[in-house]
């Protein structure tokens, strides 16, 4: 793809199994209207690029990858020198070739498993330099099988995924440091719609702009691939700076993190618990499990989504990984990274300089758990958690039965790695569990093997810390994702991936709470709430499911808890357990819901 003359001059063959008539198309960028079609006389067309006046196209020749001069007087092209690239038609080396001059030379890109970078002189057609692609840094990034097509603007190399709208840029200055600049977009949902299995094809700079092509299959009502349709996409830089460069900047930090998990087809719970370590643009992460240890690691990006939450694309797996966050926390709800089920991740910023006094006092305490051991099930309980001075915890809450439960632990404090340890014997089969402080006056416990619960439980616990300062409704107005892991009778999960919510100030104490949630059957929520605030950081709802909710200190996170306070004589379908986090979005994004509920 190409911009010149004041049009975008596209391939018309993106593909290897792709053929036709017709090789080049000229399109108004301002409409996306043919303007006119040419066949040059060419096998499969990959990659086009004017330099001056000319056209030069790459395309598949009897015995390797070819690329050939056009004059053009306006209305035909004519064939001028052709060149023979020393690149191999062995489809399973090289499958594609894309082009791009610098200025002076002309740099042919493989794509496929051998992914070199040869600089050809056009004067004479021969090779001035090869690349290899363990030295081409683009290649570090998305895989000599992935860089869909690249170009030069503003002296820098740009290049795009083939497989996600992700564009890099590189200074080609060998006295500047080599790293890339990765650039991702917050897209008009009303304009550009992605479709996850799209394919991404040429892209070029012009200006402000980047023009990029999606192909989208046509299926027919079996589902089978019939065809193929294109769209062509624009985006401003000026939206990457800010969604892209500066928000990888603010997520760097570490992180605890853990999982809790259902494998819906076999009705298997699994939990995990580690830490995630942001430097930069890149993702690294450890964490055990029934499994042992793992770890991954991946540079990113980031894009902005219009409703306020993130999406994070793993460069290693391909996988986008779409969180809610407030500066301090991330949290994930939804189908899990690498397959394996559905569930709900969270990620805690890391308590530091912690002191004794920071932790003492009272929390808001909500346990969910599903069951690994006996027959499948699940459980709640929300209530309290003291940590007194003397070293003795109280923790008393109601479980989702209607039980009331006390026990009195010991606890210890780790500030170097901003952790509590406590012990007893009404905790776990252990005796023992670590708590993982977060900022905020968030901590959080996994349990991540059937010891570390009671019965064979999977879960985990969140204890948020309770002020006793006031806070007016008008504190905690505003825009909040949602994100949950509700289990059913039989431990079925439900999880929601992009809720939305809303908080409306009706006086110093008084508000309406709007929620707009969709869940993984599809179901959809969309309901508005009477709340209240106070004493303290309490939030009281008008709904005799989930009465009291609790705020962050820093009124940057609700916790909600779904559990039953009376015992029911029957357990129905729509009894649901967890916890409900509504996550502060940083820029006010959304908008309340409206209608009633769905579900």
């Amino acid at each position: 793809m190409d911009y010149h003359a004041g049009h975008l001059w596209v391939c018309d063959s993106p593909e290897p199994y792709f053929s036709g008539p017709t090789d080049v198309r000229r399109i108004d960028p301002n409409t996306g209207s043919l303007v006119a079609s040419y066949d040059l006389g060419i096998d499969h067309c990959t990659s086009l690029e004017w330099i001056d006046d000319d056209l030069w196209v790459c395309f598949r020749g009897p015995i390797s990858w070819m690329v050939r001069q056009y004059t053009f007087d306006g209305d035909v092209f004519r064939q001028g020198v052709t060149y023979t690239l020393p690149s191999s038609m062995d489809w399973d080396i090289v499958w594609s070739v894309n082009i791009a001059c610098d200025g002076t030379l002309l740099w042919v890109q493989e794509k496929g498993p051998c992914g070199n970078i040869h600089k050809i002189d056009l004067s004479t057609g021969s090779v001035v330099e090869v690349v290899s692609e363990c030295d081409f840094t683009f290649n570090k990034w998305l895989g000599s099988a992935d860089t869909s097509d690249i170009c030069f603007s503003d002296g820098c190399l740009w290049a795009m995924n083939d497989d996600a709208p992700t564009f890099l840029k590189m200074t080609l200055d060998p006295n500047q440091p080599p790293p890339e600049t990765v650039y991702t977009f917050a897209f008009d949902p009303n304009r550009n719609v992605f479709d996850d299995f799209g394919r991404y094809y040429g892209m070029v700079k012009h200006a402000d702009l980047i023009y990029f092509i999606e192909g989208i299959d046509v299926t027919d009502a079996d589902g089978t691939v019939i065809g193929r349709k294109h769209k062509i996409h624009t985006a401003r830089i000026d939206q990457a700076h800010q969604s892209s460069r500066d928000l990888i900047l603010k997520l760097g930090g570490q992180y605890w993190f853990g999982s809790l998990n259902v494998d819906v087809g076999a009705n298997a719970p699994w939990a995990k618990r580690g830490t995630v370590s942001i430097t930069g643009n890149q993702w690294d992460q450890e964490w055990v499990g029934a499994q042992g240890h793992h770890a991954f690691s991946s540079a990113f990006t980031t894009t902005i989504r219009p409703e306020g939450s993130i999406d994070i694309g793993l460069l290693a797996t391909k996988e986008k990984y779409d969180v809610a966050w407030n500066g301090d926390l991330m949290i994930h709800a939804g189908s899990v990274l690498h397959g394996g089920g559905e569930g709900i991740d969270v990620f805690t910023r890391k308590a530091t300089k912690v002191n004794r006094n920071d932790v003492l006092g009272d929390y808001a305490f909500l346990g969910h758990q599903v069951n690994s051991v006996l027959s499948r099930g699940d459980s709640c309980e929300w209530g309290s958690f003291r940590l007194d001075p003397n070293g003795f915890g109280t923790l008393t809450h109601t479980s989702d039965d209607g039980d009331i439960e006390s026990a009195t632990v010991t606890w210890t404090l780790d500030d170097v790695n901003a952790t509590i340890s406590i012990t007893g014997s009404a905790i776990n089969d252990r005796g023992h569990a670590e708590l993982f402080l977060g900022k905020g006056g968030i901590m959080t416990a996994w349990q991540v093997v059937p010891e570390e619960g009671r019965s064979g439980d999977l879960g985990y616990a969140v204890f948020i810390k309770r002020a006793h300062e006031a806070i007016a409704m008008t504190d905690i107005a505003g825009a909040y994702q949602v994100r949950f892991l509700e289990t059913g009778p039989g431990a079925v999960p439900y999880t929601c991936r992009q809720g939305t919510s809303a908080i409306e100030a009706v006086d110093a104490v008084n508000g309406v709470l709007t929620r707009n949630t969709y869940y993984s059957n599809g179901e959809h929520d969309a309901d508005r709430i009477d709340c209240s605030v106070g004493p303290g950081n309490e939030l009281h709802l008008a709904d005799e499911n989930t009465p009291e909710a609790i705020l962050s200190p820093d009124k940057n996170l609700i916790l909600i808890p779904e559990w039953r306070s009376e015992l029911l004589t029957t357990r129905g379908p729509g009894d649901w357990l967890g916890g409900i986090f509504l996550v502060r979005t940083p820029n006010d994004s959304s908008a309340p819901p409206s209608g009633g509920s769905t579900r």
